[in-house]
């Protein structure tokens, strides 16, 4: 009989990340309106609770009542007054164990919210605080007297009581900085999506459209119907790079209600299938972008070869097909159409070799608008260095060879304000 291995452990485990994922972004997303309804909770269980000591007498003396009046005003008024509040709270407590008064529960836990209030915004403050009910209940159980060891033990109980909510502060701290490191990464990803669109798509475009336009008018021969044929290609050309503007705009605007669940790694997991599909989008790719580069005069070639190898996850898609636009955009931006040039793909088993050699174009050659550097090339430097990648440029004189391995699953985001042309 097979072995099958229990996975109700890796389950468990995951039902309980899921669930921790779960409870850090509601506490970082509503941080502010949770301590706002916990405050109002306390003000209404002290005023709840005097008023009840009142009804059965064991509140009688008018300093104790206003005390805990006082008490609740104070708490109520901590989301107006965060600086102030959670001081007076804490004196306001101290007062009450010294003087020996009978206090509702709530402000023993009003005096714990306040430490863990002050320990969110300084560890240090919330160090103090904790001293100032600690330091009360010292008095207390010295001026009672007893045995030593039972002074040691009530004084430890009540210092555990009061520094343990430190412990709630830091965590809450740490649980809300995780969450704004987490919307910086995506706005830093959104970002680039958008340069990667408006650089590899509508850049090029746009080069493409240029470069016909200057190659088709430098020959005085060109008749009518070569002309037509140019400006309808220059049209579907720049009319592609509008609609690829527009899906920038869309992403940005996209963004401020776009929260990413990076609890979620599926996107990001390369898959053992058959990579004929991918492959295959690859090729199509290839073969019309050398056949726009033809139609401009260029002569070359592009290579995609290899089967069988894993499917690149939808990042690393990406990320190649990028890559792939790029040397194609720099080909034609600056490469010598009467020279050879090659692209090859290559899937290997760690990942997808993109390599790529060019005669770089004399200066005074061609159309000037399309012979400015850009950046791209530093830009996937960078990118693939972060997820365990590697990018070689080699030069030669006039002759440009590049290769690159990209990784079938990322390890690592690849984030960063990059700069485009």
């Amino acid at each position: 009989m097979a072995y099958v291995p229990d996975n109700s452990h890796t389950r468990a485990h995951a039902r309980r990340s899921s669930f921790r994922q779960a409870l850090h972004r509601l506490i970082s997303r509503h941080w502010r309106n949770w301590h706002v309804i916990i405050c109002i909770a306390l003000a209404v269980m002290t005023v709840v609770e005097t008023i009840g000591f009142m009804i059965y007498g064991i509140v009688s003396a008018k300093p104790a009542v206003a005390l805990c009046l006082t008490s609740a005003l104070t708490v109520a008024l901590l989301p107006r007054l965060p600086r102030i509040t959670p001081w007076f709270l804490l004196i306001l407590y101290a007062l009450g164990d010294i003087s020996a008064l009978t206090m509702p529960s709530a402000m023993f836990l009003s005096a714990l919210f306040s430490i863990a209030w002050l320990t969110y915004h300084s560890a240090w403050r919330g160090f103090i605080g904790a001293l100032i009910p600690v330091t009360a209940s010292m008095t207390v159980i010295l001026s009672e007297g007893g045995y030593i060891p039972w002074i040691i033990a009530s004084t430890t109980q009540y210092a555990c009581w009061y520094f343990s909510f430190m412990g709630v502060g830091l965590w809450v701290r740490k649980t809300r900085a995780y969450e704004l490191l987490k919307n910086q990464q995506q706005q830093r990803r959104l970002s680039e999506q958008l340069q990667m669109h408006l650089h590899d798509s509508a850049a090029n475009d746009l080069a493409y459209a240029l470069t016909m336009i200057d190659l088709r008018t430098s020959n005085g021969d060109a008749d009518h119907a070569q002309d037509r044929e140019t400006l309808l290609a220059v049209r579907d050309a720049c009319e592609d790079a509008l609609q690829q503007v527009r899906r920038a705009i869309d992403v940005v605007r996209d963004s401020d209600g776009t929260v990413m669940d990076f609890s979620d790694t599926a996107t990001n997991t390369a898959t053992n299938v058959d990579s004929s599909d991918w492959l295959h989008q690859i090729r199509i790719m290839i073969d019309d972008c050398e056949r726009q580069l033809q139609e401009l005069g260029f002569r070359g070639t592009g290579i995609v070869s290899g089967e069988g190898h894993t499917t690149p996850s939808n990042d690393s898609r990406d990320m190649i097909i990028s890559f792939i636009h790029e040397i194609y955009g720099n080909i034609l931006k600056h490469a010598d159409p009467k020279e050879y040039h090659i692209v090859a793909i290559q899937p290997m088993p760690n990942g997808v070799v993109i390599s790529s050699s060019n005669i770089r174009r004399h200066k005074g050659f061609g159309p000037s608008a399309c012979d400015q550097g850009g950046t791209g090339l530093q830009r996937y430097e960078r990118q693939l260095a972060q997820v365990g990648g590697t990018l070689d440029i080699l030069e030669d004189d006039n002759e440009w060879s590049i290769t690159a391995l990209i990784p079938y699953c990322q390890s690592g985001q690849h984030t960063g304000g990059s700069q485009m042309l």
